[in-house]
């Protein structure tokens, strides 16, 4: 589906929509008295308004959101960059009961990474996260297990769940009996009704025997830095990594960290309120921490720092990029890096902004 201002105001906004909903029913009862004077054509002409009224309110509640896809996000969920092109993940709320709140709903954007200009937006239908992109082919792990979407048409191309599987594979015909999910090696754990076990790739959506993929798992040190987890950055030089650096608290106070080196030596006096690691970059030296304002997640700040730990490059808040915002909101947050080009990619709540991740000058922001 394309972008339309206008709907996307108009799902926005709950005021809009039940005032103009407002406008028609009492536009109906003026003409419904004046206009239609006999009892029977004023009884047989309140059916299809009750209807329209009642699918005005289902497709605001629920219908939008799962199927249509227009408003304003109300989160972000994820980030995947390929080919030039960035993959947001935002979602929409609807439905849901008093006791579970409502529901989200996922939508992919589909934009050029180095403008931020939108190319095309459209609804999962469930939530669930983008796992991987293979050519035109945008694999989505939601509720109903693996959907394939088009990234250049935004519709869905198959979808592979218990029911489908084993018509697409030969070697799970004897049907499913379970599925397990392991999110560290981005795999679907399967095992058929025969007794023989599978991993399906969420990233690729390829079928392998769980022992050939252990098979396959040889290990050969790339010596590249990564961001290993929230609070470590580890070099890859060994089965496992090993730590360059870490964030961690003083006295067993871990909502105050500091960067520490491998052995726990501090590097500098910054501290950083619930910090994590957000993405490092071995090119330009340098890497990313995100804190915040208080221990209660509120107000975000993103920090550059040279990759030896010593020197603040910048500092960006979200008081400065969002004043809009009130800080007592605390906004969701997605990122990745470009490896190819060291842009770090950021989203917050409705919008995705880029930026240099050296310098931490805004290369351009977009709402979504």
């Amino acid at each position: 589906m394309s972008y339309n201002t206008i709907l996307d105001t108009f799902f926005s906004n709950w005021y809009i929509n039940l005032g103009l909903l407002a406008v028609f029913i009492i536009a109906f009862f003026l003409f419904r008295q004046k206009i239609l004077m006999s009892y029977r054509k004023r009884f047989w002409f309140t059916f299809p308004f009750v209807g329209i009224s009642f699918l005005w309110l289902l497709t605001f509640i629920l219908l939008n959101a799962m199927y249509l896809g227009f408003g304003h996000a109300n989160g972000v969920d994820g980030i995947v960059i390929a080919d030039g092109k960035i993959y947001v993940v935002d979602f929409l709320l609807g439905g849901g009961s008093k006791v579970s709140g409502p529901e989200k709903f996922s939508r992919i954007h589909v934009m050029e990474a180095e403008t931020g200009n939108k190319i095309l937006r459209f609804p999962t239908g469930e939530h669930g996260a983008l796992y991987g992109v293979q050519g035109d082919s945008l694999i989505f792990y939601g509720e109903d297990l693996l959907d394939i979407f088009s990234a250049s048409k935004g519709k869905l191309i198959s979808k592979l769940n218990r029911k489908t599987l084993p018509n697409i594979f030969p070697e799970l015909s004897s049907g499913i009996d379970n599925v397990m999910v392991s999110y560290s090696d981005k795999v679907l754990e399967l095992t058929t009704l025969d007794g023989n076990h599978y991993n399906l790739s969420m990233v690729t959506a390829s079928l392998l025997p769980a022992d050939q993929h252990k098979s396959k798992d040889d290990y050969s040190p790339t010596k590249k830095i990564f961001v290993h987890n929230d609070n470590e950055i580890e070099i890859d030089n060994r089965r496992g990594g090993s730590v360059l650096m870490q964030l961690q608290g003083k006295d067993g106070n871990q909502e105050i960290r500091y960067l520490k080196s491998r052995n726990g030596s501090p590097l500098n006096e910054l501290k950083f309120i619930m910090g994590k690691f957000v993405a490092v970059s071995e090119r330009q030296k340098c890497f990313v921490v995100l804190s915040f304002e208080t221990t209660k997640k509120i107000g975000f700040i993103l920090t550059g720092i040279s990759l030896d730990g010593q020197n603040k490059l910048w500092e960006l808040k979200q008081s400065t990029l969002r004043p809009e915002d009130e800080l007592k909101d605390p906004l969701t947050t997605s990122w990745t890096l470009d490896d190819n080009s060291d842009v770090l990619y950021f989203a917050m709540k409705d919008e995705v902004i880029a930026l240099e991740i050296l310098s931490g000058n805004i290369l351009w922001r977009q709402k979504l």
